[in-house]
C-alpha cells in the first residue's frame, strides 16, 4: 500500500510539473531589446524577439507569458507581481530579486540557458521543466516549496543548498550539480545523475528513489521509511576521510543496486538483494538482510571473518560477504540512461575498443586491449587498484595511435606483484586533455603452494572466473544451479599443479541467484553466484 501511495503521489505530481499553462494567442507585444516597461494581465504574451531586454515586468499575470526567441536575452532590470509563464528557447538572466508568487511556471526549451544570477526567496508553489540539452543556473539557495514541481532532462547546476520540502517533487533525468547541502522532506525520484558536493540528508517524510547515478561527497542520513535504490549510490571516493552512509530508517536495496561508501553504519532495517561496499569501518546495530533477498557485502579493511567491523546484530544468514569489490566501478542498468554526459562529466571519446582483458599467465598480470577506430587520441593511463588501496593508481603510460581507422593492439605486463585481488582499468586521453574510462577488469594472482579458490567477479553479467590454486595435477568438476536446483551449466577440467584460471559464460543465464559448485576427488567447494 505504501508503494502504491509513493507512486501515486509521484504520478499525480508528475502530471502536475508538465501542465505549465501556455497561452495559445498571438505575441501581445513584440520587442527586439529595449529598457521598455510592460504590465501583462491574464491573456497577454511578450515576445523577445532578438536583441538584449532590460527593461521592467510591473505584472506578469497567471495566464501572461513571456517568449524568449532562440538567439534573444532577456534580462530584465525588475519584475514585479510574476505569477505567470516564461518559455525560453534563447538566454534568461535574472539578475535582480523579483516577486514571484504561486503560479510561476518557466518552460527553459532545448537548447536553452536559464539563469538566476542574485538571490531569489521562492514563497510560493512554482513549476519548472528544464528540457534535454537545456541549462538552468542556480547562483544561490533553492528550496522547492509545497505544491512545487521540477522536471529535469537536461543539466541543473546549483551553487546554494536545496530543500526539496514535504508535498513537492523533483524528478530527475538528467545531470543536477549541487555544490552544497541536500535535503529531502517531499519527493525526490532520480533516474539521471547527480552529484551532491555537501551532505544529504532525507527526512521521515520523504520519498527517494535512486534508478541511476548518485554521488555524495559528504554524510548521507537516511531517516525515510520510503527509501529505495535500485541504481548506484556513491558516498565516498572524493578523497574524503569522513563520508559515511547512515541509516536510520527502512531502506530498500533492489536487484541491481549498488551502496559504496566511505564508513557504514545501520541503526534499522536494510532489506532487498544489491551490493555494499564499505572502505573504512562497517557498523550494524539493527536489522540487515532480515527478509533473505541475499544482499552481498565487501569490507575494504575487514575486521575478523564477521560481516561487519562493529556487529552489535548479526546479519540474517543470506547475506554473504563478498571477495569482489565492486568500488569504482561504473553503474549502467536497463532504468539508467547515461547517454547524456555534459563536457564537465567527461563525455565518451571517439576511441572504438573491442576487446579489454587481463590474464595473468606464469603469475604475472598482461593487461590487453585491442582500438578498431582511434580519433585524436593521446595516450592510455593503465591503472591498478588492490584490495588494501584507496583508489586507483596509474602504474605506466601507454602511446595511442592518434588518428587510426585500422586495428591496434596494446598490453603491458605486471611484474612483480604479490598475491592478492587486483582491479585494471585504463584512463582513455585524447589531444584535448578530455579522457574517459575504460570498464574495470578483475583478476586474482596466485603462485606458490597455497591451495586457495576464487570466484570473481560476482555479481557478474556477461562471464565468470573460477580461479584455482591447486598443489597437485587433478580433475575437477564445475556446475551451476538455479535456485530451483536445476543444473544450467556443467564441465570437466584438467587443472596442472599449480595456478589455473577459467571463465564461464553466463549471459544467457536469467538474472539471479546461483550456487556454483566446485569439486573433485576430496571435495566440494560451494559458492553463491549473483547474475545480473
Amino acid at each position: 500500500m505504501l508503494i502504491f501511495m509513493k507512486h501515486f503521489a509521484l504520478f499525480i505530481l508528475f502530471i502536475a510539473s508538465h501542465l505549465i499553462a501556455s497561452a495559445q494567442n498571438s505575441c501581445s507585444f513584440s520587442d527586439n531589446g529595449s529598457a521598455n516597461s510592460y504590465t501583462l494581465n491574464s491573456g497577454d504574451v511578450l515576445c523577445i524577439e532578438a536583441g538584449v531586454f532590460t527593461g521592467t515586468i510591473l505584472n506578469l499575470d497567471y495566464n501572461a507569458e513571456i517568449r524568449v526567441a532562440n538567439g534573444a536575452v532577456f534580462q530584465p532590470s525588475m519584475m514585479l507581481n510574476v505569477n505567470g509563464l516564461i518559455s525560453n528557447k534563447g538566454t534568461v538572466k535574472l539578475m535582480s530579486s523579483n516577486t514571484i508568487g504561486s503560479g510561476f511556471s518557466i518552460n527553459n526549451d532545448s537548447g536553452a540557458l536559464f539563469q538566476f544570477n542574485v538571490a531569489q526567496i521562492f514563497t510560493d508553489a512554482i513549476a519548472i521543466n528544464n528540457h534535454k540539452d537545456a541549462q538552468m543556473d542556480f547562483y544561490t539557495a533553492f528550496d522547492l516549496n509545497n505544491g512545487t514541481t521540477v522536471f529535469n532532462e537536461g543539466v541543473m547546476k546549483m551553487k546554494g543548498a536545496m530543500h526539496i520540502q514535504e508535498g513537492s517533487l523533483l524528478t530527475n533525468e538528467g545531470v543536477i550539480y549541487l555544490t552544497n547541502h541536500l535535503t529531502v522532506s517531499g519527493i525526490l525520484f532520480n533516474s539521471g545523475i547527480m552529484k551532491v558536493v555537501g551532505s544529504t540528508t532525507i527526512q521521515n517524510t520523504a520519498f527517494f528513489t535512486n534508478k541511476c547515478s548518485y554521488y555524495g561527497k559528504n554524510t548521507f542520513v537516511n531517516n525515510s521509511p520510503q527509501t529505495e535504490n535500485y541504481g548506484y549510490i556513491n558516498i565516498y571516493g572524493w578523497d574524503t576521510a569522513n563520508c559515511k552512509f547512515i541509516n536510520n530508517a527502512l531502506f530498500y536495496n533492489g536487484d541491481n543496486g549498488i551502496i559504496q561508501s566511505n564508513d557504514f553504519d545501520n541503526y534499522s532495517n536494510i532489506t532487498g538483494t544489491g551490493s555494499f561496499t564499505v572502505q573504512q569501518v562497517s557498523r550494524n546495530f539493527g536489522h540487515f538482510g532480515l527478509d533473505g533477498g541475499g544482499i552481498n557485502f565487501y569490507d575494504m579493511s575487514p575486521t575478523g571473518n564477521q560481516i561487519f567491523d562493529v556487529q552489535q546484530v548479526i546479519p540474517d544468514n543470506s547475506v554473504s560477504k563478498i571477495a569482489v569489490n565492486l568500488y569504482e566501478t561504473m553503474y549502467i542498468s536497463g532504468n539508467c540512461n547515461q547517454m547524456i554526459f555534459p563536457d564537465f562529466l567527461n563525455a565518451p571519446l571517439p576511441v572504438v575498443m573491442t576487446v579489454f582483458e587481463t590474464t595473468a599467465p606464469n603469475c604475472i598480470p598482461n593487461i590487453y586491449w585491442k582500438t578498431e577506430e582511434e580519433k585524436n587520441s593521446d595516450y592510455f593511463d593503465i591503472e591498478r587498484k588492490s584490495e588494501s588501496d584507496y583508489g586507483f593508481k596509474s602504474i605506466a603510460r601507454l602511446q595511442a595511435s592518434g588518428v587510426s581507422t585500422i586495428t591496434h593492439e596494446y598490453n603491458y605486463l605486471d611484474e612483480n606483484l604479490p598475491n592478492g585481488k587486483y582491479q585494471y582499468r585504463l584512463k582513455i586521453v585524447d589531444l584535448d586533455g578530455k579522457y574517459n574510462y575504460s570498464r574495470v577488469s578483475y583478476l586474482q594472482v596466485f603462485c606458490g603452494n597455497q591451495e586457495e579458490t576464487n570466484v570473481f567477479p560476482n555479481p557478474a553479467t556477461d562471464v565468470v572466473n573460477v580461479a584455482l590454486q591447486t598443489n597437485a595435477d587433478d580433475t575437477y568438476h564445475i556446475a551451476i544451479y538455479d535456485l530451483a536446483g536445476r543444473l544450467v551449466y556443467k564441465n570437466e577440467y584438467s587443472f596442472a599443479n599449480g595456478f589455473n584460471q577459467v571463465q564461464i559464460p553466463i549471459s544467457q543465464f536469467q538474472n539471479g541467484y546461483y550456487s556454483l559448485l566446485i569439486t573433485n576427488n576430496i571435495k566440494t567447494e560451494s559458492f553463491k553466484l549473483l547474475k545480473n
